[in-house]
């Protein structure tokens, strides 16, 4: 199991963020890529990991924004499944436990929770296995509209559909390439695994009205990111 983590000038966070990962089980490995971080102390945080600890590969690259970053992660070697995780967020340690309990799914999906400020954004999500009749009912039922379906977190993916659908971040644009990511992903799979457990936790400090305002703007863009593929994945999904 690999989790890819892109590292971008976060040393205020990121230490939490690998010492959950590493806690996460003996047969994880996390591979680090440092997007040209030159503001503070990330690339030589992301060294001293790998340094202390065999399950931690680390890149460095030129910056290049999150797509490519991603990217790298997923063209080098990986394990059976993959899982993408913000270099500020921070994982529960039964959170690869509780998504491997999909017993080999095309994709788990869990939920998450939002820290650092007092709003509460949750996603609907069908515990238990899902076939591809119960993909369909997501499209037909708007409930993949959630942050939990369409952001590359809180999901374990199986590296050999990426590899062999050469699925990649498109690096054209930097608005809603995790929800095409994602949304692509879901028209090559059979099956997926869903828990409501809210084992992921995505980080946005502040509690005030602007942040308020920003992270909801946020949301909304990813769930409009998403409209504009639906169409084109109901038909690949034959709904």
């Amino acid at each position: 199991i690999t989790f890819a983590v892109p590292c971008y000038n976060s040393a205020a966070y990121m230490r939490h963020c690998i010492e959950t990962l590493l806690s996460a089980g003996e047969r994880a490995e996390i591979i680090l890529v440092d997007d040209g971080s030159v503001k503070d102390e990330t690339p030589a945080i992301c060294d001293e990991y790998a340094g202390k600890d065999s399950r931690v590969r680390v890149f460095h690259k030129s910056n290049g924004g999150v797509s490519p970053t991603r990217n790298l992660g997923i063209v080098n070697p990986v394990g059976v499944f993959l899982t993408f995780i913000n270099t500020d967020d921070w994982v529960e340690p039964d959170y690869l436990e509780n998504l491997l309990a999909g017993k080999g799914c095309d994709l788990s999906v869990c939920n998450y929770k939002i820290d650092g400020s007092d709003i509460v954004w949750n996603s609907n999500i069908n515990n238990g296995i899902q076939n591809k009749d119960g993909i369909r009912y997501l499209f037909i039922s708007g409930q993949y509209s959630g942050y939990s379906f369409i952001g590359t977190n809180c999901k374990l993916f199986k590296s050999a559909i990426i590899t062999r659908e050469n699925l990649r971040f498109n690096e054209n644009i930097s608005s809603g390439e995790d929800s095409l990511f994602v949304l692509e992903y879901f028209c090559h799979i059979n099956d997926y695994y869903g828990t409501d457990k809210k084992l992921y936790h995505y980080w946005q400090p502040g509690c005030g009205l602007s942040s308020r305002k920003n992270l909801v703007a946020n949301f909304i863009r990813l769930a409009q990111d998403a409209q504009r593929v639906t169409e084109i994945l109901q038909a690949k999904l034959q709904i």
